[in-house]
């Protein structure tokens, strides 16, 4: 998962690429585990909680990516976690 994605091997991005898959198997997966809601979690529902929780990594880490330019990176690794467990196949994700 990735190996195609702009952001996973590009060190600036990395980071962010990471947060994303990793905060959507906490967080997005989840939604669509619970015995109330079957519909997968969209990106921008869980986004309010994906910036806070960042900007703490940031300060914590002293990251110098915003969430303004860690955002798309970490959507999209969100999106390609999201879809593979869906579907069991990876889709490329629009920009």
């Amino acid at each position: 998962m990735g190996d195609d994605s702009p952001y996973a091997n590009d060190p600036t991005f990395a980071a962010a690429f990471a947060f994303g898959w990793q905060s959507y198997l906490q967080r997005g997966q989840s939604a669509v585990t619970t015995p109330v809601a079957r519909e997968p979690l969209p990106f921008e529902k869980a986004e309010p909680e994906l910036v806070s929780n960042w900007r703490s990594i940031e300060a914590a880490n002293k990251q110098t990516l915003p969430w303004e330019q860690a955002r798309e990176a970490a959507r999209d690794a969100w999106n390609r976690v999201q879809e593979a467990l869906m579907d069991g196949s990876p889709k490329p994700s629009a920009h």
